[in-house]
């Protein structure tokens, strides 16, 4: 009979701690069964991925992985019958890091250590001492889905300063546009009304995306028009950069990008801030007196 490595969390998001457990399961010869918690959960604060985000993101990492989802339950009990029945008639042994001396009520391992007493163990020593709501509350201010995907293989990167926590990105310089309809003669222009979480508040601002692949400066940006604007690029312009860090030589590369309006399609956000923020026709009038530098600069570059 096959074994199984059972690994249980809700993976908001999947992190390099999660990583090396799954990784471990795998040097001693288990099958990675990761059951993925508060499946039916999304778009909040506490979890903002989807499962079936979630899930993707494991799989493309660990594509022999099995993965199972498991839904909230108002009775502790009643979770411990779920997962039972998940695991029934397989050989399991479940993994997984243990914070704290005692587990205590309110503490994810309560739920393995006290309601599974019966289904073999074994504790995970990880090298990154990190969490979930650490990496969170770390990248406040930056759409989940830049980084949450990417924990795993380099794109962000948790960074500790005596307890601070705050991240480092790989894709330093970026990319940002603005719209124009061919189908229009006037001085209207489409930039994105966007959901900022340390505010909770919105700024029309240009679009933007980050060097974090090796695509070409023009094809990250009709990838994020795509993405973002939820339209398909006639043609990308490129109006040149501008400093955006001197001390880290940091630059932001800028770009007109021609659409037909009368063309749009929807767009699939995958977290609570995407779902909030929506693109937005503007006069040029309007972009001259707003606090978005980029967008101005864009437009300077057009007139």
């Amino acid at each position: 009979m096959r074994k199984y490595g059972v690994f249980i969390g809700r993976f908001q998001p999947f992190h390099k701690g999660h990583e090396e457990v799954v990784q471990q399961i795998i040097k001693d010869g288990l099958i990675p069964f990761i059951i993925i918690g508060s499946a039916c959960q999304s778009n909040t604060d506490k979890n903002p991925k989807s499962f079936s985000v979630r899930s993707k993101i494991i799989q493309d990492r660990f594509p022999t992985a099995i993965i199972e989802p498991m839904y909230d339950f108002i009775c502790d009990l009643e979770w411990a019958t779920e997962v039972e029945k998940v695991m029934a008639e397989k050989d399991c042994v479940i993994y997984y890091k243990r914070k704290e001396e005692d587990c205590t009520y309110g503490d994810a391992l309560h739920y393995i250590e006290h309601l599974l007493p019966n289904v073999p163990k074994k504790i995970v020593t990880t090298l990154t001492k990190i969490s979930g709501t650490t990496i969170r509350e770390a990248c406040a201010g930056v759409p989940i889905e830049s980084f949450s995907s990417y924990l795993t293989n380099g794109f962000l990167t948790i960074k500790d300063a005596g307890g601070y926590f705050y991240t480092e990105r790989k894709g330093k310089d970026s990319v940002a546009f603005i719209l124009r309809d061919v189908t229009r003669n006037d001085d209207i222009y489409c930039l994105i009304n966007e959901y900022k979480p340390p505010i909770y508040g919105y700024e029309v601002t240009a679009f933007g995306g980050s060097l974090d692949c090796d695509l070409s400066l023009a094809d990250i940006v009709r990838q994020e028009v795509r993405e973002e604007a939820g339209y398909s690029p006639i043609s990308v312009e490129y109006l040149g950069k501008r400093f955006v860090s001197t001390q880290m030589n940091q630059y932001c590369h800028l770009f007109i990008v021609d659409v037909d309006s009368s063309r749009g399609f929807d767009t699939d956000p995958q977290c609570v801030w995407e779902a909030k923020s929506k693109p937005i026709w503007v006069s040029a009038e309007a972009i001259k007196t707003c606090s978005d530098w980029k967008s101005q600069c864009i437009l300077l570059k057009v007139s």
